[in-house]
């Protein structure tokens, strides 16, 4: 979705700055050890940079991201502002070391603050496990854990907190050509929506299926200034909703589900982050699909896509009219785009902190599939057929032919059972369609059973 304009030119006017170019890097990942480990407050040079091919930019530096980092999106998205936390491998650091420096969004130190070092291990022999560091950085903002076992299967995380919020850098690996350094920002925070400079993206994607449609959304935010502190902002799932999910998030936000409500939890620091869920919701049969979804606040752009089948149209209320498209895995899809115009008043825009909805209808809907009737009407149709042929010459042929088709279909109407049952607790076959093909499966096996019982 094209919504960085609307993105950037939001931030102009409400943050007098502008998108970057690109991205901020994001921080290495380097190979790891497992850990036991002390913190020692400035046991490293003071403001020391790393340095040579394996270092990450400094605050100010442009040196090259470690060999093997995975590639950054280039799209114009994050907003310029606080650099970004980093982490890269100091060669003239000794191995199984880690050196923090904390600072504040202007890169300035913030002296006394608690630490905490995540250490997760997993490996095949000893399974998963946790273990933390705690420590207190000195007056200059540093501070430096060594003893840390390198080696691959261990992970680490250097965060802090400030009024509540949790600040945490980038998981990372332990190198034996040095130890790490660790540049982690702690901003400032404001916990009302209505004082955060906070805006959304919003894309929804569903899934049309049997009786059922997947209702699968991504937010991706942006957070222009002091870091937002979400402390339950709540919107209300669609009647009827359930097997909620969503994918955890590596910066620690994420969406409570609870009676029919979810509500926003986490810290969003200066730039942008990504959170995905999905429900599903029960579809009567016919040729509409008519859905009320919720969104968050501060929605700036939203798209709405749907796998796009012969016929089939989609209408979003106060979108531009929907366009076929294809996925990147080829599927056909419909997708619809608004992008609302926050440049003409920014102002009021950030005000609104009401929830939003999207009113969505899909007509020229296929109507359901009815695979699991079709095989039991199969199944008891070569039933009778064996039944008549059995009654025509009664030869042991005759019975063997029978015996193996009430077999047969035994073993295929169990199977149409079970894969109905699994369907159900997926989701993908409703209640009202469950009963039905259910109740059409169990009398066609009793019948079955029977004649085999007698034969």
């Amino acid at each position: 979705m094209k919504a960085s304009t609307g993105v950037a030119a939001l931030f102009v006017l409400v943050a007098g700055s502008a998108l970057a170019a690109t991205p901020p890097p994001a921080a290495s990942i380097v190979p790891s050890g497992a850990p036991a480990a002390s913190a020692v407050p400035s046991a490293a040079p003071a403001n020391k940079p790393a340095t040579g091919p394996s270092a990450v930019p400094g605050p100010h530096g442009d040196a090259a991201l470690p060999a093997g980092h995975p590639p950054t999106d280039s799209r114009p998205l994050a907003p310029e502002g606080p650099n970004p936390d980093q982490v890269g491998i100091d060669p003239e650091l000794p191995a199984g070391s880690i050196f923090v420096h904390l600072v504040d969004a202007s890169d300035m130190p913030i002296g006394g603050a608690p630490i905490v070092l995540d250490i997760d291990r997993n490996t095949v022999a000893q399974g998963e496990s946790h273990d933390e560091r705690a420590a207190r950085v000195d007056p200059k903002g540093e501070a430096q854990f060594v003893g840390l076992k390198v080696g691959g299967g261990t992970s680490y995380r250097v965060r802090t907190q400030r009024d509540g919020a949790t600040f945490a850098s980038p998981s990372f690996m332990l190198k034996t050509e040095g130890g790490a350094q660790v540049l982690l920002h702690s901003h400032e925070v404001v916990k009302n929506l209505s004082e955060a400079r906070f805006v959304i993206e919003a894309f929804v994607v569903l899934e049309v299926k049997q009786d059922t449609v997947r209702v699968n959304h991504l937010l991706r935010t942006f957070t222009f200034g002091p870091a937002f502190l979400a402390q339950g902002l709540t919107m209300k799932l669609p009647p009827g909703a359930r097997a909620f999910s969503q994918e955890e998030s590596a910066t620690g936000i994420s969406l409570r589900e609870h009676n029919g409500e979810v509500s926003l939890q986490g810290t969003f620091p200066p730039g942008q982050a990504e959170l995905t869920y999905g429900y599903t919701l029960p579809l009567e049969n016919g040729p509409t699909l008519g859905l009320r979804l919720p969104l968050p606040p501060r929605v700036l752009a939203a798209q709405v896509s749907v796998n796009a089948g012969p016929g089939m149209s989609l209408t979003v209320a106060g979108f531009a009219p929907a366009q076929p498209s294809r996925r990147r895995d080829g599927q056909k899809v419909l997708q619809a785009l608004r992008q609302l115009e926050a440049s003409k008043n920014p102002a009021e825009f950030l005000a609104n902190v009401t929830n939003g909805e999207l009113d969505v209808t899909v007509q020229g809907l296929p109507s359901n599939g009815n695979g699991p009737i079709v095989a039991a009407t199969l199944a008891a149709l070569a039933l009778a057929l064996g039944a008549a042929e059995l009654r025509k010459s009664g030869t042991k042929s005759d019975k063997a032919a029978l015996a193996l088709e009430l077999s047969e279909a035994r073993d295929a109407l169990l199977g149409e059972l079970t894969a109905l049952e699994a369907a159900r607790a997926t989701g993908e076959v409703g209640p009202k369609s469950y009963e039905r093909l259910r109740t059409a499966l169990v009398d066609a096996l009793a019948r079955v059973l029977a004649k085999l019982e007698t034969r």
